[in-house]
């Protein structure tokens, strides 16, 4: 089960989809929920602190510090509200970017949960750095979900990947509240089909966890994965899709576009991403 939660609140404000989910999560699951509060901080380089002028850098903390003060008051008020366990934790650091202490943070919990509204340019940043740095799942909730944290129609999009077999395991929580659990794989050009004898392993191994899932094929080798994924996720009134996180390079994905970009971007319901 999840027992520890975090919502990154690093761009002034608070994500509501972020807060909605992770609190109906927690209820489920007797979690505790921390809010990470921080700003960024344009510090002077080092070699060139004693030509800087007068206060510079105290001017530079002490601004940031009160920004900071004022958003964790916030998030303390609004966390409350839920009555779940919770706490605010503040991005210390003038060394590691906003994004790289989120990823230190979460390493010690559970599940990170974002709002798609924060993925502006330093949103999509802090998430490349918790898929990369934090070795923890991240949930991304679209603005303005229906049911927040009711998973009951779970789509896992699975493919022969360290990544994929990642968010398998890292949903299973969810994946065992779960009424239907559906395993959908969308063949690719470079990629072997799943055999029969996987396939039966895969099953075997869910059940094993109390799983019973159906597993689903699609032929995609002509388009982005994530098309038929999205496409069956809509027909099949999907709650979640679970999903392996830049299996290709990050730079790949960004140029050429790929199954997390697009997820990322255009899914309708909530994604866990793993990597």
């Amino acid at each position: 089960m999840f027992k520890d939660l975090l919502i990154p609140m690093l761009a002034g404000e608070i994500p509501e989809a972020a807060v909605n989910t992770a609190c109906a999560i927690a209820r489920q699951h007797g979690a505790h929920v921390d809010a990470l509060v921080g700003v960024s901080v344009i510090t002077p380089n080092a070699l060139a602190w004693a030509y800087d002028p007068a206060g510079v850098r105290e001017t530079l903390r002490e601004t940031a510090d009160a920004a900071v003060a004022a958003l964790a008051a916030s998030a303390q008020a609004r966390l409350a509200r839920e009555g779940v366990n919770h706490g605010v934790r503040r991005c210390g650091s003038i060394w590691l970017t906003t994004a790289e202490f989120a990823a230190a943070c979460a390493r010690s919990c559970d599940l990170v949960v974002l709002a798609r509204g924060q993925l502006d340019d330093m949103g999509r940043r802090l998430f490349a750095a918790l898929m990369s740095g934090s070795g923890r799942p991240v949930l991304l909730v679209p603005d303005g979900a229906a049911e927040p944290g009711r998973f009951e129609r779970v789509l896992v999009a699975w493919k022969p990947s360290p990544q994929a077999s990642r968010a398998l395991h890292d949903a299973l929580p969810l994946l065992r509240q779960a009424q239907r659990v559906e395993v959908i794989e969308v063949g690719e050009a470079d990629q072997e089909p799943l055999s029969r004898d996987a396939e039966q392993a895969l099953h075997a191994h869910l059940s094993r966890h109390g799983i019973e899932a159906q597993i689903i094929r699609r032929d995609g080798s002509h388009l982005n994965p994530a098309v038929p994924i999205m496409q069956h996720a809509a027909l099949s009134t999907t709650d979640l899709i679970v999903a392996g996180g830049y299996s290709h390079s990050r730079a790949r994905e960004q140029i050429l576009g790929g199954v997390t970009r697009t997820l990322l971007e255009q899914s309708a319901c909530p994604v866990l991403f793993s990597h």
